[in-house]
């Protein structure tokens, strides 16, 4: 799913199923060029700040703590959590394709 390209709630649900929640701790996060990724984070990795890893990091969400429910194919068919997902990272988008510091979004909020 590229932000800059006409993304669809589709191509973020399609995203999230491809987790297994039980792997690891995930994050989803933007590039630079729009393109929203799913990182897992291997289980006994300590979860750090991506920016300290990914220079090409322009937006992430926080860590989906390991067992949580984020990511993986429950996940992918909870409407209310894709669509306030998917709105977050549509609306800040543009905040943080315009600046010079990663946005940190806290999707632990809702929509």
């Amino acid at each position: 799913m590229n932000l800059n390209n006409t993304p669809r709630i589709e191509q973020l649900r399609d995203l999230l199923q491809q987790g297994d929640d039980l792997a690891g701790h995930h994050l989803v996060w933007v590039k630079k060029d729009a393109q929203v990724m799913l990182t897992r984070i291997p289980k006994g990795q300590k979860p750090i700040w991506p920016e300290q890893e990914r220079r090409d990091l322009r937006m992430c969400t926080e860590v989906y703590q390991l067992g949580k429910g984020y990511v993986g194919p429950e996940a992918a068919a909870d409407n209310e959590w894709v669509t306030g997902l998917f709105n977050h990272l549509v609306r800040e988008w543009p905040r943080a394709n315009q600046g010079t510091a990663v946005v940190h979004l806290d999707t632990s909020l809702g929509d």
